[in-house]
């Protein structure tokens, strides 16, 4: 249904929710609040949405594509200059090639004035590295507390990001970093005091997420941080990296590894409330992890699932990595979809484990007879994995497992049925078993 041009006398209308916006939208002039997130026929803004001085909600703004058919009625991203009152969540979806926007254009946006924005989510469709030049005009407001950035074509970040982060956006509860190919150079995440969340995926470039020379403090890094989700950086060597000059000989990069070394662990550990890392695989997780002495202390869940945009890599590792060295209080530990064979031995000196939750495992045939190493184990959790067959005797010896879960494991639930399955005596002592 498309909307009568008419609808544009109505100079006292204050909210509108369409999916396709008329021509002549700027005689709305006291229109306050424009939903567009649900719109997912409309291709690009109307010519005159600047003189929408009002507006309180605007959730999306489109940069139409420049052969569109429409090109010369569309509106730009100037047209948000004088928008100072948009409050709330911004949506800029930047269809058109980076190259084809003016720089007068980009410049005029003025969205660092736009004080009573909270979330600003930037996307580009085409990832070109001309996306440098729109993004470092895009600056947000200073208390802006969540910023998403997707399918960015630049090796870098743009400066307002790079130079200082913490001292430009420093009420940043939330960063989302996705599908950015070509970016190898991350900025300093880890000194914004109130951050949360942060997630990075797709970044198939970036090799360290930071420089220590520039990070490293007497200060705890990544002081309010919660949860981490990082995924698909098939690059990552290690979170910070361990800096030296090209000019330097063998024996001073030594030496200048070991003076940073050393400051990692007169360091304050980083991560302090860490409570939740999800990753795609095990190596990536220890990755993360192995330059933080005494490891991730404050983690309490680790989730590893594979990424739906990305390849499973390196799964056949997993069975020796560290994992009680790397998260020694660790309470629930979840593996989602991987094609591993076997549970990884690293984990059975998880001490402190509670929940193990084994979900989408295809190759699984069977647990463990160290499974009874998990002595704080209290769920146990099976889901999906129509190849596990059978449970070791020494399911027995848990001494605080109260809850065994077994769904969608057809060859496993037979033989655990009461009262004449296979397993039945092994595990008829649980509290709560729920087998279907």
């Amino acid at each position: 249904m498309k909307l009568p041009t008419s609808i544009t006398r109505l100079v006292n209308l204050q909210s509108l929710y369409l999916e396709k916006l008329p021509r002549d939208m700027s005689k709305l002039v006291n229109l306050r609040h424009l939903k567009l997130a649900e719109s997912k026929k409309l291709r690009h803004m109307p010519m005159g949405l600047g003189k929408l001085t009002d507006l309180r909600t605007l959730d999306t703004f489109i940069v139409g594509n420049q052969f569109d058919s429409e090109a010369g009625i569309m509106g730009r991203l100037a047209d948000l200059n004088q928008l100072n009152n948009l409050s709330g969540n911004l949506d800029i979806e930047v269809r058109r090639e980076s190259k084809y926007i003016a720089l007068s254009e980009i410049s005029a946006t003025n969205l660092n004035m736009k004080e009573n924005l909270r979330e600003l989510n930037i996307r580009f469709e085409n990832g070109t590295k001309e996306d440098k030049r729109v993004l470092e005009c895009l600056k947000p407001p200073y208390n802006l507390k969540i910023l998403k950035i997707d399918g960015y074509g630049g090796e870098r970040l743009p400066s307002w990001m790079m130079d200082s982060l913490h001292n430009h956006l420093p009420c940043l509860t939330m960063i989302k970093i996705k599908r950015c190919k070509s970016c190898k150079y991350l900025c300093s995440f880890g000194r914004l005091p109130h951050l949360e969340y942060l997630f990075l995926s797709g970044l198939d470039e970036v090799e360290y997420v930071a420089d220590n020379e520039n990070e490293l403090s007497q200060a705890p890094l990544f002081p309010s941080l919660i949860h981490l989700r990082v995924s698909v950086m098939p690059k990552l060597k290690g979170w910070w990296e361990m800096t030296s000059s090209e000019q330097d000989s063998k024996e001073d990069i030594q030496l200048h590894v070991q003076v940073q070394h050393q400051h990692l662990v007169n360091w304050k550990p980083a991560f302090p409330k860490l409570r939740t890392l999800d990753v795609d695989s095990a190596e990536l997780a220890i990755t993360i992890t192995r330059q933080q002495i005494g490891g991730f202390t404050s983690l309490k869940e680790l989730s590893i699932s594979p990424s739906s945009i990305g390849e499973q890599s390196h799964q056949q590792q997993a069975c020796t990595l560290p994992f009680s060295s790397c998260f020694p209080n660790l309470r629930l530990l979840e593996f989602w979809f991987l094609k591993i064979k076997v549970l990884p031995e690293g984990i059975r000196d998880l001490s402190t484990l509670q929940t193990l939750k084994i979900y989408g495992l295809e190759n699984i045939k069977e647990i463990p007879e160290w499974i009874d190493s998990l002595t704080s184990l209290q769920k146990l959790d099976f889901k999906r994995c129509q190849r596990l067959e059978s449970l070791p005797h020494q399911i027995v010896n848990l001494p605080n497992l109260n809850t065994l879960s077994i769904s969608l494991c057809d060859k496993l639930r037979e033989k655990c049925q009461s009262p004449n399955g296979e397993y039945w005596h092994l595990i008829q002592h649980i509290p709560c078993l729920n087998i279907y």
